[in-house]
């Protein structure tokens, strides 16, 4: 046997950290295949119980079917005789359907589950009824209040009380969530989320209900996710959150501030999905969502309350239609000229002048608010470029200076707004004939103007606009006790008669009601409704009384 020689100390060390660092990466590589096969059996576990709830839910209307179909054969042959109405005659089919419509209208489902049991079992097993959710935790702070329109319902069900508020059952817990979806079965989903903790001790009881909306399955159903009034304290959620795939999302609000889950959410919905086409983000547009998302070129109706970032991302939104909220000074000087041929509506907050650094040519709806808080222009017209916009109807503008609109064309503009915070002298320094007239507003039929103008400027505007159909005029004057006198005697004259085609008068508005005595004014517009000349079909003033209230006079 030949002896082998001995390894020299060194070379022994170093072997020894190789093996080490081997072994290392073994048992990482292992940890990694355990972690793997353990979120795959998590998956396969999800998988198979939703398998087994919407299993569960088509047997029950299997059930309700054979059990409807029986008694009626039961009641044909034994002759027995009964009146029952028309509705209980219509097929399951055909009710469900008619349900659906009902609730879409923003009506409770639990309003027809109350009615009786024939609708109680129809309405439980038709899952486009339960597609609206609302997770909302008993925790929740400094939340706006919900729709107007529809306030918070109670039923009493097989004695559980539920809740909604319009087509949306309101989840206070995960076990309410999850009977919730158990009755929506396998349907697209639009899921409303409110949470605001402010500390730690609250969050615990909503993460499970958290975890159950952004995971799989559920997130594969999702087609409307609103989460703009939902914030979480910093490292309540994991980095190694689970967040599932969302193909069906078309449609997505954040809330104003973006948290680290909201940028793994975006990242998520950016490789799963090709239908969203409407994001509502309360902040801007940070380089990292710049970065990680790629589905700008999808979007149609963005909605922002910053232009943050806005111009780097300006140019990957090909098919945006709708621009929503007030961007904070843009477009600016630094704004690439660019064309978005596919707009049509749009709210911006900028200078006048720098409205050619978009191009909109299929523009419909304008909402400008000018940046300048006080008057600095010097009537000087060649601040301004000539912009056309061949096909817009609406224009809402909040300025200090009209001067600029001459120099927009506006061939089809028949509605504009105007809401003008300085004298007419300053807004108009070359006459109200240089901004109201043919060649500048070619087509107006609905003008409104708030204002501080006078009467007499009022009256050269409205001399200057035969064509106009539908007038409403409110003084943002803090003490105005004659508005509107002068201009209902100007209407009232033979001539020259003023808007020859007016159908439609309004005076003030909730906001600015008239402060004129009644006994100046109301005779003026009882003459003016009794004219011969006139074929006024509206005459309503609001005035400032013990209350704001309107009175029409037509």
């Amino acid at each position: 046997m030949i002896p082998f020689a001995p390894i020299p100390e060194a070379e022994n060390d170093a072997l020894q950290a190789e093996i080490s660092r081997v072994r290392e990466a073994c048992r990482n590589e292992v940890g990694k295949i355990l972690s793997a096969a353990k979120l795959q059996q998590e998956e396969l576990r999800k998988q198979l119980k939703w398998s087994e709830e919407k299993q569960k839910a088509d047997l029950a209307v299997c059930k309700i079917r054979m059990e409807r179909e029986i008694e009626r054969l039961w009641r044909e042959s034994s002759g027995e005789n009964f009146i029952e109405g028309p509705i209980r005659k219509l097929p399951i089919e055909l009710l469900a359907y008619i349900f659906r419509s009902y609730v879409e209208s923003g009506v409770s489902p639990w309003r027809l589950v109350k009615v009786c049991k024939s609708w109680m079992r129809v309405a439980l097993t038709t899952p486009y009824l339960w597609r609206y959710i609302c997770v909302k935790l008993p925790s929740v702070t400094h939340l706006p209040d919900f729709s107007a329109s529809f306030g918070e319902e109670t039923y009493v069900v097989d004695g559980r009380k539920q809740t909604s508020q319009g087509n949306k059952q309101i989840c206070s817990s995960p076990a309410e969530l999850r009977a919730s979806l158990l009755r929506s079965g396998a349907v697209p989903l639009q899921v409303e989320v409110y949470f605001h903790a402010k500390d730690g001790s609250q969050v615990k009881p909503f993460l499970s209900a958290f975890r159950i909306v952004l995971g799989d399955p559920v997130s594969q159903r999702i087609e409307l996710l609103d989460m703009a009034y939902m914030w979480l304290p910093d490292g309540m959620v994991q980095p190694d959150f689970s967040i599932g795939r969302f193909p069906l999302v078309r449609e997505l609000r954040l809330p104003d501030t973006l948290q680290s889950w909201n940028y793994s959410l975006l990242k998520s919905i950016s490789m799963t999905t090709t239908r969203i086409d409407t994001l509502r983000l309360g902040g801007g547009i940070s380089p990292e969502l710049t970065n990680c998302c790629s589905f700008w070129p999808l979007i149609r109706t963005l909605g922002l309350g910053n232009s943050s970032q806005f111009n780097i991302i300006s140019e990957k939104l090909s098919n945006l239609k709708r621009l929503e909220s007030l961007l904070n000074h843009w477009p600016d000087q630094g704004t690439p000229v660019s064309t978005w041929s596919k707009v049509r509506d749009i709210s911006l907050f900028c200078h006048p002048r720098d409205l050619d650094r978009v191009i909109l040519p299929n523009l419909e709806s304008l909402m400008l608010t000018d940046v300048r808080d006080g008057f600095t222009s010097d009537h000087s017209m060649d601040a301004y470029s000539s912009i056309s916009f061949p096909k817009l109807t609406r224009l809402e503008v909040a300025t200090i200076d009209l001067q600029w609109l001459t120099k927009l064309s506006l061939p089809l503009l028949v509605e504009l707004v105007i809401l003008c915070s300085v004298p007419a002298c300053e807004a108009l320094p070359h006459g109200a004939n240089a901004v109201f007239n043919a060649s500048t507003l070619p087509a107006v039929k609905t003008l409104t103007l708030t204002t501080l103008w006078l009467d007499s400027t009022l009256v050269d505007v409205l001399s200057s606009m035969c064509d106009v159909v539908t007038v409403t005029l409110c003084s943002s004057r803090d003490r105005d006790s004659k508005f509107g006198v002068r201009l209902l005697k100007r209407l009232n004259v033979e001539r020259p008669l003023i808007c020859p085609h007016l159908c439609s008068l309004t005076l003030g508005d909730p906001d600015h009601p008239v402060l004129t005595p009644k006994k100046d004014a109301v005779p003026l517009i009882k003459k003016l409704v009794t004219s011969q000349r006139r074929r006024l079909e509206n005459v309503s003033v609001c005035w400032f009384q013990n209350r704001t209230e309107f009175e029409n006079y037509s």
